[in-house]
Protein backbone atom coordinates (compact mmCIF):
# COMPACT_ATOMS: atom_id res chain seq x y z
CA UNK A 1 0.00 0.00 0.00
CA UNK A 2 2.71 2.26 0.65
CA UNK A 3 4.29 1.63 -2.42
CA UNK A 4 0.81 2.67 -4.17
CA UNK A 5 0.74 5.57 -2.04
CA UNK A 6 4.38 6.56 -2.86
CA UNK A 7 3.58 6.32 -6.99
CA UNK A 8 0.34 8.06 -7.12
CA UNK A 9 2.50 11.11 -5.26
CA UNK A 10 5.07 11.13 -7.35
CA UNK A 11 2.64 10.97 -10.43
CA UNK A 12 0.82 14.16 -9.02
CA UNK A 13 4.39 15.73 -8.97
CA UNK A 14 5.53 14.34 -12.33
CA UNK A 15 2.02 16.24 -13.63
CA UNK A 16 2.47 19.52 -12.00
CA UNK A 17 5.77 19.98 -13.66
CA UNK A 18 4.61 18.49 -16.91
CA UNK A 19 1.53 20.72 -17.13
CA UNK A 20 3.20 24.02 -15.77
CA UNK A 21 2.08 25.56 -18.64
CA UNK A 22 -1.75 24.41 -18.70
CA UNK A 23 -3.56 22.17 -20.89
CA UNK A 24 -4.31 22.61 -24.14
CA UNK A 25 -3.82 20.15 -27.36
CA UNK A 26 -3.03 22.96 -29.55
CA UNK A 27 0.62 23.46 -27.91
CA UNK A 28 3.77 22.03 -29.15
CA UNK A 29 5.09 22.09 -25.74
CA UNK A 30 1.68 20.29 -24.04
CA UNK A 31 2.23 17.84 -27.19
CA UNK A 32 5.58 16.72 -25.96
CA UNK A 33 4.60 16.60 -22.64
CA UNK A 34 2.28 14.03 -23.04
CA UNK A 35 4.33 12.40 -25.09
CA UNK A 36 7.18 12.48 -22.39
CA UNK A 37 4.32 11.17 -19.99
CA UNK A 38 3.91 8.59 -22.42
CA UNK A 39 7.53 7.85 -22.39
CA UNK A 40 7.70 7.24 -18.60
CA UNK A 41 4.86 5.22 -18.17
CA UNK A 42 5.83 2.75 -21.61
CA UNK A 43 9.66 2.97 -19.58
CA UNK A 44 7.92 2.05 -16.37
CA UNK A 45 5.96 -0.91 -17.85
CA UNK A 46 9.56 -1.55 -19.25
CA UNK A 47 10.99 -1.86 -16.21
CA UNK A 48 8.66 -3.78 -14.74
CA UNK A 49 8.49 -7.02 -16.93
CA UNK A 50 12.16 -6.50 -18.20
CA UNK A 51 13.64 -7.76 -15.36
CA UNK A 52 12.99 -11.56 -16.31
CA UNK A 53 13.20 -11.11 -20.10
CA UNK A 54 17.45 -9.40 -19.25
CA UNK A 55 18.42 -12.60 -17.36
CA UNK A 56 21.71 -12.97 -17.72
CA UNK A 57 23.15 -10.57 -20.12
CA UNK A 58 25.15 -7.63 -18.49
CA UNK A 59 24.01 -4.08 -18.36
CA UNK A 60 25.60 -3.04 -21.08
CA UNK A 61 24.50 -5.84 -22.91
CA UNK A 62 21.13 -5.27 -22.49
CA UNK A 63 21.29 -1.81 -23.20
CA UNK A 64 22.86 -2.37 -26.46
CA UNK A 65 19.86 -4.60 -27.26
CA UNK A 66 17.41 -1.94 -26.00
CA UNK A 67 18.80 0.35 -28.42
CA UNK A 68 18.85 -1.84 -31.15
CA UNK A 69 15.46 -2.86 -30.40
CA UNK A 70 14.16 1.03 -30.15
CA UNK A 71 16.13 1.88 -33.59
CA UNK A 72 14.42 -1.27 -35.23
CA UNK A 73 10.45 0.13 -33.69
CA UNK A 74 11.77 4.04 -34.36
CA UNK A 75 13.10 3.66 -38.24
CA UNK A 76 10.34 3.66 -40.02
CA UNK A 77 9.05 6.98 -38.37
CA UNK A 78 12.55 8.34 -38.69
CA UNK A 79 12.84 7.62 -42.30
CA UNK A 80 9.85 8.82 -42.96
CA UNK A 81 10.88 12.54 -42.04
CA UNK A 82 14.24 12.26 -42.43
CA UNK A 83 13.88 14.12 -45.96
CA UNK A 84 12.36 17.39 -43.82
CA UNK A 85 15.46 17.24 -41.62
CA UNK A 86 17.83 20.38 -42.22
CA UNK A 87 20.58 20.16 -40.02
CA UNK A 88 21.44 23.88 -40.57
CA UNK A 89 17.97 25.17 -38.86
CA UNK A 90 18.87 23.44 -36.03
CA UNK A 91 20.18 25.50 -33.06
CA UNK A 92 23.17 25.37 -30.73
CA UNK A 93 20.93 25.28 -27.81
CA UNK A 94 19.15 22.43 -29.70
CA UNK A 95 22.39 20.41 -30.62
CA UNK A 96 23.51 20.61 -26.84
CA UNK A 97 19.88 19.32 -25.87
CA UNK A 98 20.56 16.79 -28.19
CA UNK A 99 23.66 15.75 -26.76
CA UNK A 100 22.25 15.48 -23.58
CA UNK A 101 19.48 13.61 -24.46
CA UNK A 102 21.63 11.26 -26.17
CA UNK A 103 24.58 10.81 -24.20
CA UNK A 104 23.58 11.31 -20.85
CA UNK A 105 19.74 10.31 -20.64
CA UNK A 106 19.76 7.05 -23.61
CA UNK A 107 23.05 6.08 -22.91
CA UNK A 108 24.12 6.49 -19.29
CA UNK A 109 20.80 6.40 -17.82
CA UNK A 110 20.20 2.96 -19.41
CA UNK A 111 23.23 1.68 -18.26
CA UNK A 112 22.76 2.29 -15.04
CA UNK A 113 18.90 1.74 -14.85
CA UNK A 114 19.25 -1.42 -16.53
CA UNK A 115 22.21 -2.08 -13.73
CA UNK A 116 20.10 -1.05 -10.87
CA UNK A 117 17.46 -3.87 -12.34
CA UNK A 118 20.31 -6.47 -11.56
CA UNK A 119 20.69 -5.47 -7.75
CA UNK A 120 17.26 -4.25 -6.70
CA UNK A 121 13.09 -4.51 -7.06
CA UNK A 122 11.75 -3.25 -10.51
CA UNK A 123 9.25 -1.02 -8.64
CA UNK A 124 11.55 0.67 -6.25
CA UNK A 125 13.78 1.04 -10.07
CA UNK A 126 10.57 2.27 -11.89
CA UNK A 127 9.70 5.01 -9.38
CA UNK A 128 12.92 6.48 -10.18
CA UNK A 129 11.19 7.36 -13.55
CA UNK A 130 9.23 10.35 -11.79
CA UNK A 131 12.19 11.84 -11.42
CA UNK A 132 13.24 12.51 -15.21
CA UNK A 133 10.43 15.12 -15.81
CA UNK A 134 11.97 16.80 -12.80
CA UNK A 135 15.52 16.56 -14.09
CA UNK A 136 14.56 17.70 -17.27
CA UNK A 137 12.66 20.88 -15.83
CA UNK A 138 16.01 21.59 -13.89
CA UNK A 139 18.21 21.31 -16.78
CA UNK A 140 15.89 23.72 -18.62
CA UNK A 141 16.30 26.49 -15.64
CA UNK A 142 20.07 25.83 -15.28
CA UNK A 143 20.74 25.85 -19.31
CA UNK A 144 17.42 27.11 -21.27
CA UNK A 145 16.48 29.86 -18.77
CA UNK A 146 13.12 28.08 -18.43
CA UNK A 147 11.74 30.07 -16.00
CA UNK A 148 11.30 28.65 -12.56
CA UNK A 149 7.19 28.08 -11.63
CA UNK A 150 5.90 27.69 -8.79
CA UNK A 151 4.37 24.23 -10.66
CA UNK A 152 8.30 23.18 -11.30
CA UNK A 153 9.03 23.67 -7.56
CA UNK A 154 5.83 22.52 -5.75
CA UNK A 155 5.70 19.71 -8.43
CA UNK A 156 9.03 18.77 -7.99
CA UNK A 157 8.96 18.60 -4.06
CA UNK A 158 5.63 16.09 -4.79
CA UNK A 159 7.78 13.53 -7.03
CA UNK A 160 10.63 13.62 -4.56
CA UNK A 161 8.70 13.13 -1.44
CA UNK A 162 6.69 10.15 -3.19
CA UNK A 163 10.29 8.74 -4.42
CA UNK A 164 10.94 9.42 -0.72
CA UNK A 165 7.83 7.35 0.34
CA UNK A 166 8.12 4.66 -2.32
CA UNK A 167 12.09 4.25 -0.75
CA UNK A 168 10.68 3.97 2.92
CA UNK A 169 7.48 1.60 1.88
CA UNK A 170 10.53 -1.00 0.12
CA UNK A 171 12.45 -0.86 3.40
CA UNK A 172 9.22 -1.33 5.46
CA UNK A 173 9.77 1.51 7.38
Amino acid sequence: FGKIIGIAIALIGVGLVLFARGISTDDQLMRGNLIMLCGVVSWSLYIALSKKWLYGYDSIQATALIMMLGTLIYSPVGLWYLGEFEPSKISLKAWIAFGYVTLFMSVVMYVLLTYALSKIESSLVSIFMNGQPVGAALFGVLFFNEPLTWNVVVGGLIAISGIYIMQQAQLGR
